[in-house]
């Protein structure tokens, strides 16, 4: 059919070209053989797409995520058509529900919704306005429900305005009072998100990167190209857009198990009739029908003050762990890390549930910032556990395993190991006195979370045993309760932890008041190039002394001349 499609063009193209040399044809005649021609030639790349390059028998084998992307991709060849590619968009929301994508079958609802509001302006006062604000209010009401249901609660907030600026327009105020009783309810979800009164789950990333030489040129052919760069830019590595893309960051819903991913991957063995081998090291041989699949969990990359829109991010990073000595682990003061950056084209949640990795880019992590980066997450943990729930109440169970793990170091020395190895008299002085201060900083806020958070355990441990003991008989009223022991226990512990803490806080904040106690190379190397600059502006303005005495002579000696030349 395409061959017979090509024939046809070319005829009709010779044909047209032919005529107007003869110049016996209307050139509307010509104008509508190019409309064809580009019509032809949209039905051949169409079904060029359809053609599934694995048989049928071996489609189950395929993954979701290469469904989903053939699905966009005929919406995008059909773009030219508003019902065909709406059609194609809502095959793939379908989909998308039916996998358990929410947060992708909400992006596709929005952009069906946008379509039709951009059509509506289009077709105005016609017959056909009606059914566009019909597809643009349930679209995007459908879009707002499935972000809410996923926990996008900020995208959700956004097609909601988006219905009340709509309605307010057209003079529809019981809908735009609708819509605005559901931007109270979802703001009000919002701070509970906030304030830690509820938790949401908003995924869990990967990377998978494909390795081989004949088994990935076969993969290559189920798997979305390089997108273009965005303002006809290049990315900033080589990567040919002809070639298929092989490093991907795929969003899993929830809370999704390395091993389940593992197990999706193998799938891809059959598709394309070879060996899947699962790489742990980076130089391990792979023969030519060996498909190597690396999968990495990665975490998106925001700021603190933006934590809320972590899924809203299209860069991720992972971290890797290493030494100087070539050792994966190692003591905390020789402890670096390695960490990568991993950029996609659009923010997640977008139209698929993968997208290609566009750029990474690699950095090391000093011993004393990864430190300062395990000392500020345990003081998150312990502030986040310590909160109460939607109830009232705080969980107990999250809150000791937490205190556990901060206050008694069974496996390691944890923050006591990382004061010594930084802030003890004989280390301080090797770092800068900013790192100095943070880690400081942050050793306060620990001992200080780690008080609160006993605080909190205590008074929710006091009352589950008074709420105990009016239900149960005397006879178990003299057994002690085990959260009480435990409370006891981990107070006695941090009392000897905060103890050496504060040594060492102590010691920390006499070096920044006085470096040179601690014969601080950084502030010696200061102290030298400062002498240096003085002695150089001493010479200078020596120099500029002789300069000047030497231009006051030779003026005195033009004034003694000219007046001699006056007189003679």
């Amino acid at each position: 059919l395409k061959s017979a499609l090509e024939r046809v063009i070319f005829t009709a193209v010779a044909t047209a070209e032919k005529d107007a040399r003869a110049a016996t044809v209307d050139p509307s005649y010509l104008s509508a053989s190019a409309q064809v021609v580009e019509v032809f030639g949209r039905m051949v790349r169409v079904l060029s797409l359809l053609k599934s390059p694995f048989r049928v028998s071996l489609a189950t084998h395929a993954l979701k995520e290469m469904t989903a992307w053939r699905y966009a991709a005929i919406a995008d060849a059909l773009s030219v058509s508003p019902d065909l590619h709406n059609y194609y968009l809502k095959l793939l929301k379908e989909f998308h529900e039916s996998s358990g994508d929410l947060p992708e079958a909400g992006h596709v609802a929005e952009e069906i919704g946008k379509n039709a509001q951009r059509l509506l302006e289009i077709y105005q006062s016609s017959l056909e306005e009606k059914e566009w604000q019909k597809n643009f209010v349930e679209n995007t009401r459908s879009a707002s429900s499935l972000f809410e249901e996923s926990g996008f609660v900020e995208r959700a907030l956004t097609c909601e305005r988006r219905l009340a600026k709509y309605f307010c327009g057209v003079s529809d105020f019981r809908n735009a009072a609708d819509a605005y009783n559901r931007i109270a309810v979802l703001v009000q979800k919002l701070d509970d998100y906030r304030v830690g009164k509820d938790i949401r789950s908003l995924g869990t990333f990967y990377r998978v990167e494909f390795l081989g030489t004949n088994a990935l040129h076969r993969l290559k052919k189920t798997l979305p190209p390089m997108p273009s760069p965005e303002n006809g830019g290049v990315w900033t590595e080589n990567m040919h857009l002809h070639e298929g893309a092989s490093k991907f960051i795929f969003r899993e819903k929830q809370i999704t198990r390395l091993a389940e991913v593992c197990a999706r991957m193998k799938k891809l063995g059959s598709l394309v009739n070879c060996k899947v081998v699962l790489l742990r090291s980076k130089d391990q041989d792979l023969s030519p029908n060996e498909l190597g699949i690396r999968i990495t969990i990665v975490h998106p990359c925001v700021s603190e003050e933006k934590d809320l829109a972590k899924a809203e991010t299209r860069k991720f990073y992972f971290e890797a762990p290493f030494t100087k000595s070539g050792k994966t682990q190692g003591s905390t003061k020789d402890q670096w890390r390695r960490k990568t950056i991993c950029t996609v084209r659009a923010r997640f949640p977008c139209r698929e549930n993968c997208q290609p990795i566009v750029a990474e880019t690699i950095s090391d992590i000093a011993p004393i910032q990864n430190s300062i980066l395990v000392v500020r997450k345990k003081v998150e943990d312990l502030r986040i556990k310590a909160l109460p729930d939607e109830n009232g109440k705080v969980k107990l169970n999250p809150l000791y395993q937490v205190l556990n793990g901060a206050v008694i170091t069974q496996v390691n020395a944890g923050i006591k190991d990382v004061a010594i190895s930084f802030l003890s008299k004989e280390n301080v002085a090797e770092h800068s006195i900013n790192e100095i201060r943070q880690l400081r900083d942050l050793l306060k806020k620990f001992i200080e979370g780690c008080r609160n958070a006993l605080n909190v355990a205590r008074e929710e441990s006091s009352k589950t045993e008074k709420e105990q003991k009016a239900s149960k008989s005397k006879q178990d009223l003299t057994q002690s309760s085990p959260d009480l022991n435990l409370n006891s226990i981990l107070e006695e512990k941090f009392q000897e932890l905060s103890t050496i803490l504060n040594e060492y806080i102590d010691i920390a904040t006499n070096y920044i008041k006085n470096p040179v106690a601690f014969g601080s190379e950084e502030l010696k190397q200061e102290e030298k190039d400062t002498a240096t600059m003085k002695q150089t502006d001493t010479e200078r303005k020596e120099d500029m002394k002789v300069i000047d005495a030497s231009v006051k002579r030779e003026e005195d000696v033009k004034v003694t001349t000219d007046v001699e030349t006056k007189e003679e």
